[in-house]
């Protein structure tokens, strides 16, 4: 059994691999570590969850945050992510390579036009 954290006042339901909702109820509670396990961690709405400063939900005991996905292989024959995941990746990243790998690889003008923004970011900070 795995301890997690939910810090908002309203449950949360995030997807699984599975293709079911996993709820979170507000409070620490307590959840069987098949359930994190099955969170699809290659989505960024659930990573998003998991990160931050405080996150919004915290495994405080048991089970580790659903893991990140690998970065993108070129050479991948799997399905691209949906756009909306990408550029959701690409407003954490800080990986140049990985962006500029993204900006000439993905061909979406919404990523291409958050990798552009993400590096403008990074220049300004360095």
């Amino acid at each position: 059994m795995a301890k997690v954290l939910n810090r908002k006042a309203a449950r949360v339901g995030l997807p699984t691999k599975s293709n079911t909702i996993a709820y979170f109820e507000p409070g620490d509670h307590e959840y069987p570590d098949e359930m994190l396990d099955d969170l699809n961690g290659s989505r960024a709405s659930v990573r998003a969850y998991f990160s931050g400063d405080p996150p919004v939900l915290e495994v405080l005991s048991g089970k580790s945050k659903p893991a990140a996905p690998a970065k993108m292989d070129p050479e991948s024959t799997g399905p691209k992510p949906k756009a909306a995941e990408m550029v959701a990746m690409v407003k954490e990243s800080s990986d140049l390579d990985w962006l500029n790998e993204v900006a000439e690889t993905d061909g979406r003008k919404t990523v291409e036009a958050a990798v552009a923004a993400r590096l403008e970011e990074l220049e300004a900070v360095s």
